[in-house]
């Protein structure tokens, strides 16, 4: 092949360091990166937002929505006119007894498996958007939440190291730790011009970053690079 191209810098630096290295005198072809591109659709005004924090995953331990609710069952009775959604497959009864022994139930909805316009609809209106995943190569649900104007609260999973900036498109916290997940929720539940500015330069980031313009621009001139080499 005359090139290989990554999703994000961690899994170019990851090639380069497990196979370049190990073949020194091996001819590699030209390594790139190119993002995936986001959609773009209209932009949601932040009136529009209600108190509604989501995850929309496959439930096992590798997403660990438990520690979203680990963190919620800290911060339920302080804001009670808040409300958790998660959507997805996957082991749901094994997260929805977790809720209902933790006292959270009335607080924590399990939606199933949604599409289109249904699994739209909650992007449009929630306000916080919740990442916990150990293991991701570059996660989409992130890009897409910064163009529906969420606040992302999130682990520094697989490739999102390379764009995100914690305080500015997002709260980053620790794998595992999900006191930490509670303290950044506390914080944006609570400030809502942190919750609006993050969500404007959110979108602005995306925009910028990620359309598909820029992103087959990119290609674009990768394809031109390689025809005249």
């Amino acid at each position: 092949s005359s090139g290989i191209v990554f999703l994000a810098e961690k899994w170019k630096t990851f090639f380069m360091e497990h196979y370049v290295t190990r073949h020194v005198n091996k001819r590699f072809p030209r390594l790139e990166v190119v993002y995936n591109a986001c959609e773009m659709t209209p932009c949601i005004p932040f009136e529009n937002k209600e108190k509604i924090i989501i995850m929309a995953v496959y439930f096992c331990e590798n997403k660990a929505p438990d520690l979203l609710l680990k963190a919620w069952s800290k911060l339920k009775t302080e804001y009670p006119d808040w409300h958790i959604w998660l959507l997805g497959n996957g082991n749901v009864s094994y997260y929805k007894s977790m809720a209902d022994e933790m006292n959270i139930s009335d607080s924590v909805s399990f939606t199933g498996y949604l599409t289109g316009k249904e699994r739209e609809l909650f992007f449009r209106k929630a306000s916080i958007y919740c990442m916990c995943s150990y293991m991701e190569g570059f996660p989409m649900v992130v890009l897409e939440s910064w163009m529906y104007g969420l606040n992302v609260v999130t682990t520094p999973v697989g490739g999102l190291p390379d764009v995100i900036e914690d305080g500015k498109n997002c709260l980053v916290f620790d794998f595992g730790d999900s006191d930490s997940l509670a303290d950044k929720l506390r914080m944006l539940i609570d400030d809502v011009e942190l919750r609006k500015s993050m969500a404007d330069y959110s979108r602005m980031f995306v925009e910028k970053r990620f359309s598909p313009e820029t992103i087959n621009n990119s290609i674009d001139s990768l394809y031109k690079s390689l025809m005249n080499s």
